[in-house]
């Protein structure tokens, strides 16, 4: 049985990944242009910017913070996307609740390793906070409605924030 590829467009600047799309007829272009020496114009549609592909300048921004948050955190934009789902609106962060209670069983409930889920919370928070250059203080409630998004309540969030 044939499986299909994943056929996905990657931009750099040296190592660090810019931009990625999956678009499987923007590849088939671009594969077209490297096979023909480089030269070829790659708007096939006049009206769409294909590096964009119909997404505007917002979306385009919101991409590259992923990108650099998803390197800060020694990850994939796959899975940033997937576990923390960050966007550029309140509350930033949208917590996967699966990938949150795999994280949490790899750490102990108590001790010297304990995190709190308030703690981990405004930790990713302010981390894309600050990727993504945000003009927004990282505050208990705004923590708190992360964690809201897989409906956690930390029961001692002043631990943390006090």
């Amino acid at each position: 049985m044939a499986s299909k590829a994943k056929l996905t467009i990657v931009l750099k600047a040296d190592d660090t990944v810019v931009a990625e799309i999956e678009d499987a007829n923007l590849w088939q272009r671009v594969l077209g242009i490297i096979n023909r020496g480089g030269s070829g114009d790659l708007d096939a549609k006049p009206d769409i910017d294909p590096l964009q592909n119909g997404r505007d300048d917002a979306a385009s921004s919101n991409e590259e913070s992923i990108a650099k948050f998803a390197k800060r955190l020694g990850s994939t934009v796959e899975v940033v996307k997937g576990s923390l789902s960050p966007s550029k609106e309140p509350p930033y962060i949208d917590l996967n609740s699966h990938n949150w209670e795999a994280f949490k069983k790899n750490l102990p409930k108590r001790g010297p390793g304990a995190v709190s889920p308030i703690g981990l919370a405004g930790t990713a928070l302010a981390l894309w906070v600050k990727e993504a250059r945000l003009d927004v203080s990282v505050t208990q409630a705004l923590a708190a409605a992360v964690l809201d998004t897989i409906d956690i309540k930390d029961p001692n969030p002043r631990a943390v924030f006090g």
